[in-house]
């Protein structure tokens, strides 16, 4: 486990980071605000919720033996979520009140998450894929963080929320049955793609400020999404539909667009 509410750790690794002058970009906030957030949850039961379903998550891999104890790649990882951290409590207040944690997975899934509250998790498949690349290990994590500052979690609860009620309602007054209702589902979830990309893009822009904030190089963390390309080479018909089919823009979005903002917040490598 590693927790990181410590303000000596924070402040021991303050000193190794430069802080720009200029505050970070909006631009992520102003593109959250033209969409329509659902929130039905507080922030503080959305909180809870995080902590709870992370809780219940590090209990089963303990269980299953699949969290990472060798001190070594702990300390690497740590060190990196740490100067996140710092960044995203500066500029999000909010959030120094969560408890920032991480737990890093034995899975080969090419994978990371911060839930509500900043509990982290980040698998060893990912790390693998970057050769352990700080800078693009920093990049991942930077984008998981920003969900969290932008609660994109919060958000998709509610949408859920609203979804199910709304499904139950016409299920009652048409007396539809379940194969129905589960088609309905499907084709609302369809209809909200739109949505879970445009997170995705915020939480890209964001995260891309936080890594450069931490100090680390965003030209060079910005190829983790091509190294995302060569994981998992998809048929030609595949790639023309994910577009619009995937939840996540293409990675050769990705690429190009972070790229972009990566030159213009290029810093020394470390």
């Amino acid at each position: 486990m590693f927790k990181l509410g410590m303000a000596g750790v924070l402040g021991s690794l303050a000193s190794c980071v430069e802080h720009p002058s200029t505050p970070l970009s909006s631009s992520a906030d102003q593109m959250q605000s033209s969409q329509v957030q659902v929130h039905i949850l507080s922030r503080d039961l959305s909180q809870v919720i995080g902590e709870r379903t992370y809780g219940e998550l590090v209990a089963s891999l303990i269980d299953e033996e699949k969290v990472e104890t060798n001190a070594r790649i702990k300390k690497r990882v740590e060190i990196i979520a740490t100067l996140l951290v710092q960044q995203a409590t500066a500029a999000y207040p909010f959030s120094r009140e969560w408890e920032w944690e991480i737990h890093i997975v034995k899975s080969d899934d090419v994978n990371a998450s911060c839930m509500p509250g900043g509990k982290m998790t980040i698998n060893t498949g990912l790390l693998e894929l970057t050769q352990f690349d700080e800078h693009k290990v920093a990049t991942v994590l930077g984008h998981e963080i920003a969900h969290a500052l932008l609660e994109h979690g919060r958000t998709r609860i509610g949408r859920s929320a609203v979804t199910m009620g709304t499904l139950q309602a016409m299920a009652q007054s048409f007396k539809m049955g379940m194969l129905r209702i589960s088609t309905l589902a499907d084709s609302l979830n369809t209809i909200t793609l739109p949505m879970d990309r445009q997170h995705e893009r915020e939480a890209d822009l964001l995260g891309m400020q936080l890594m450069s904030r931490a100090g680390y190089n965003p030209v060079r963390g910005a190829l983790i999404w091509e190294d995302m390309q060569d994981e998992e080479p998809s048929p030609i018909l595949a790639q023309r539909l994910e577009p619009y089919l995937s939840s996540h823009p293409t990675n050769t979005e990705r690429l190009d667009t972070l790229t972009q903002v990566a030159r213009q917040l290029a810093v020394p490598s470390k």
